[in-house]
């Protein structure tokens, strides 16, 4: 249950940062547009880093052994998720007008938020097995040492 709680874990950190994001520093940063590289870089170093690797946990630990036990398009949904949401971070990675840099982050913030409780109402309605729990705990250990993590 070690990686179930861990994934459970990111996805309410994920809801604090996006608080955080949403009720003043987006806002704040638009007042100091000095600060906003730093803010940029910051958040890119959680997304490269912390949500990579969840997703990594998720596509590769957890959707193999819940594949049996759920709608395929369950699964196929929270994938395309995680494909949109990397494709929207590096576009806004991209993007140097800090007008359109802004827009790009609320997009990504809100596709991030909605994606994270899709996750969170299906993982706490699916039920695994000990012997599940132990299969998505060993293959998120090979994740872990693949990544380096």
């Amino acid at each position: 249950m070690v990686t179930m709680e861990k994934l459970r874990n990111e996805h309410i950190d994920v809801f604090k940062r996006i608080q955080l994001w949403e009720s003043s520093q987006i806002h704040f940063l638009q007042e100091t547009r000095d600060q906003y590289p730093v803010f940029v870089k910051e958040l890119s170093q959680f997304f490269k880093t912390g949500l990579a690797y969840h997703f990594k946990v998720e596509e590769e630990a957890l959707f193999p052994v819940l594949k049996n036990k759920v709608e395929p398009s369950i699964i196929q949904n929270l994938l395309f998720d995680h494909e949109r949401i990397i494709k929207e971070f590096r576009r806004f990675e991209l993007v140097e007008d800090l007008d359109l840099s802004i827009q790009i982050l609320k997009s990504l913030i809100n596709y991030l938020k909605i994606h994270a409780q899709k996750e969170e109402d299906f993982f706490s309605s699916v039920n695994l097995s000990d012997e599940e729990v132990k299969q998505v705990d060993a293959k998120a250990k090979l994740v872990e040492l693949r990544s380096g993590a």
